[in-house]
């Protein structure tokens, strides 16, 4: 890469790249593996840095730092050091991306470099790349997988597959895999299948508001939330991003999508009196209902009825659970009428007995239970 007479130390001088240490470690499973060399020299303990988070909290933030004039100095410097290649420019350049978070301006700045037709030359190319492979800072690394994705060089998958196995870069790859291929949605569910952090809740977010194939919406509702560590932040964005009831009422049911409902429920009806956030979920409850009571028991049926007993009484004296039940007083009246059947008949009798009895032998059988319906170690209870 040409370069001219700056003077003083550069930002990245001396500094490991951070997709180096990402490939170095693909396959382990150790946490403090995932700590990027960036944030050890912020002094950041590795067990306090969640990779994924801070996009995933700032999301639907405004940074208060980010304005017009940031914007726009920002493409004047690509601009010019695609024509130039001045190693000032990139310095300036490479500044201002590494101290701000890409999430909070990455949408007006791509739209107005696109907007001005500002050309992506040689010089730019050879810039992208090195701020994938070689950048030490995290931000640069995020725009420049984003400006990968601009570049539609389907040679480019196996690199963004290696980048997207760490969460802190899969929302971003997920991004560039939309302006890269058609076939996005089919790419970007394989690679975030295994995971189970931020960076796939950050993905299903996007699958669900920008996805207009019903395989992809399908795969979201029956088997998005497996393995997630945050199970109930991904309810709360499938019912914010997905009409879950209108789907619900149009598609057969089969087992995963039971199971599916069953995630929702379970960490919804528990919360509702505390953060009745959760939209839809009266129509959500009255549409299982209809399709388990007098078919479905066991442990998993047994809390779903508790808990929807819970939310019954509560939609009674609390206008705030009212005002997101979404249902009809008659829909009201016959999951009343459900559920009170179920709570009558005797498997419901003697798991309650147990509750009540023999407690911690029940909160085993329900952690297994639970594992087992989400792929993952469940210990809560």
């Amino acid at each position: 890469m040409k370069t001219d007479s700056f003077s003083g130390k550069l930002p990245w001088e001396g500094r490991p790249p951070i997709f180096e240490h990402v490939k170095a470690h693909l396959k382990d499973k150790n946490e403090k593996d995932r700590y990027l060399p960036d944030v050890s020299e912020n002094n950041l303990h590795w067990k306090d840095y969640t990779p994924g988070y801070n996009d995933y909290s700032l999301i639907d933030r405004e940074d208060p730092k980010i304005n017009s004039k940031f914007i726009n100095r920002l493409i004047y410097l690509f601009d010019n050091y695609s024509k130039h290649a001045h190693l000032e420019d990139k310095v300036k350049f490479y500044n201002m991306v590494k101290d701000h978070h890409i999430i909070g301006y990455m949408d007006e700045f791509f739209e107005k470099l696109s907007d001005r037709k500002i050309r992506i030359e040689y010089n730019a190319i050879e810039l992208i790349y090195w701020m994938v492979r070689k950048a030490p800072d995290q931000e640069v690394v995020k725009l420049g997988i984003l400006f990968v994705g601009m570049l539609r060089n389907k040679k480019d998958l196996n690199l963004l597959t290696t980048l997207s196995q760490h969460e802190e870069f899969t929302f971003y790859v997920g991004i560039a895999l939309f302006n890269m291929t058609p076939e996005w949605e089919v790419i970007l569910i394989k690679l975030i299948e295994p995971l189970s952090g931020y960076g796939k809740l950050l993905c299903l977010r996007y699958l669900l508001s920008n996805s207009e194939q019903e395989d992809t919406i399908e795969w979201c509702i029956r088997y998005g939330y497996q393995r997630l560590e945050m199970t109930e932040l991904g309810v709360m964005d499938c019912m914010q991003y997905c009409n879950v009831p209108d789907y619900l009422q149009k598609e057969k049911w089969d087992e995963p999508l039971t199971r599916g409902v069953q995630v929702m429920l379970l960490f919804s009806l528990q919360y509702i009196e505390y953060e009745p956030v959760f939209d839809r979920i009266g129509k959500i409850l009255y549409l299982y209902l209809r399709q388990t009571c007098g078919k479905r028991r066991g442990i998993i049926q047994y809390f779903i009825l508790l808990w929807a007993d819970n939310f019954l009484k509560s939609f009674k004296e609390n206008e705030e659970v009212v005002e997101i039940a979404d249902i009809t007083e008659e829909e009201f009246a016959d999951i009343w009428i459900e559920v009170l059947q179920e709570k009558k008949k005797s498997w419901y009798a003697e798991f309650h007995m147990c509750w009540d009895l023999d407690r911690d032998k029940l909160c085993k059988h329900a952690n297994k239970a639970f594992s087992e319906l989400l792929m993952k170690r469940f210990d809560q209870w």
